[in-house]
């Protein structure tokens, strides 16, 4: 189980139901989880996008074959990139684990659907907007993403279009970026509705507990001798002394 600490920059995660397997993880800062996020998808982005920019070069009778074989290849590569690697190595991504950082949850171990629904909104949807509005630009008016900064401008409403979803794909990053600054947890909508935390990779060390000293007094037993402690006299005996 994982649950947040009284520390508003930390998080308690434990790996197994015993009180005392808590493992106390720092929370990552929101600059090094938004640089790993933009280094991940650059990453996984690399071979769809080269298919995607030389798409005329190597389809150029622009059959319907050639844009499938982009989606499914992006498909492919981001399911396994953004689902099954952190599923099957404990949260982390190969940004991740550069960087120091992972992903935990509130459940006992992350879920692969989680983790599928996350991404689903975060990576999937946004960028299959743009690329499946890309191939379909570069199937009817032959222009692609890169005609998008030329001066000549080979089909003005389509370059419009392709603009267009291109700067709602930047702000939608934006907005993930402002709600992770924002919120104390450094958490977005989806990490907050399935109690998902990133935080650094290695533990903070646990201090030793304190151990608080009894205050000995005359009932106390010694160890060895128990209630027979010669130096030990009573008030009474005492008294009586003064007396004499």
């Amino acid at each position: 189980m994982q649950e947040l600490a009284n520390n508003k920059n930390s998080a308690a995660t434990m790996m197994s139901k015993p009180e005392e397997e808590y493992q106390l993880h720092q929370l990552a800062r929101p600059v090094r989880v938004i640089f790993v996020r933009f280094f991940d998808i650059i990453l996984a982005s690399l071979i769809p996008l080269v298919l995607t920019l030389t798409m005329k070069y190597w389809d150029q009778a622009r059959t319907i074959w050639a844009p499938i074989l982009v989606i499914a290849v992006t498909f492919v590569l981001f399911f396994l990139y953004f689902v099954l690697i952190p599923y099957f190595w404990d949260g982390k991504t190969i940004g991740k684990f550069c960087f120091q950082i992972k992903l935990v949850t509130s459940e006992a171990k992350l879920k692969l659907a989680v983790i599928f629904t996350r991404e689903l909104f975060i990576t999937f949807l946004p960028w299959f907007v743009v690329l499946l509005t890309n191939l379909s630009l570069n199937l009817i008016f032959e222009v692609s993403l890169s005609d998008l900064f030329r001066a000549t401008n080979k089909n003005p409403i389509a370059l419009i279009i392709i603009r267009t979803i291109t700067t709602i794909y930047f702000l939608w990053y934006l907005g993930l970026i402002f709600g992770l600054v924002l919120n104390p947890n450094h958490q977005i909508l989806f990490d907050r509705h399935f109690h998902l935390f990133t935080v650094k990779k290695k533990p903070i060390p646990k201090k030793a507990p304190t151990i608080t000293k009894e205050l000995i007094t005359r009932k106390t037993k010694h160890i060895h001798l128990q209630e027979n402690q010669p130096g030990n006299i009573s008030d009474e005996i005492l008294k009586e002394i003064d007396e004499l």
